[in-house]
């Protein structure tokens, strides 16, 4: 089977051997206009998500919420040890506050400087 990339408007153009993607996908690029890119499979086509197996989809939920559930943790775990760090450390709440602030910081300009 094989599953294509392509975007809207752009007559096909097959990604060079040495590219990152498989031998059983095809890239075609537009990049004067910018459109974007749709994704089509040919039925059955195994490495459609929708024909997975029920036991991959629900790993890759399972993976995704166990992220999401560790990234909230670490945003909000640091917030209740805030009191006693000032008092232990001898710090101001600004002070105290610093890691909260720069992991929240991270959260939102990681996905920004690596997109």
């Amino acid at each position: 089977m094989r599953s294509t990339l392509r975007a809207q408007g752009e007559a096909n153009t097959h990604a060079p051997p040495d590219s990152s993607l498989s031998n059983d996908a095809s890239l075609e690029t537009n990049t004067a206009t910018k459109a974007p890119t749709v994704v089509t499979f040919q039925p059955g086509d195994p490495e459609n998500p929708r024909n997975w197996p029920r036991w991959k989809k629900w790993a890759t939920i399972g993976s995704i919420i166990l992220i999401d559930l560790t990234v909230s943790f670490g945003a909000s775990g640091f917030s209740p040890a805030v009191t006693n760090f000032e008092k232990d450390m001898h710090v101001s709440s600004v002070v105290a506050t610093l890691g909260l602030s720069i992991f929240v910081a991270g959260l939102a300009w990681g996905p920004v400087c690596t997109s």
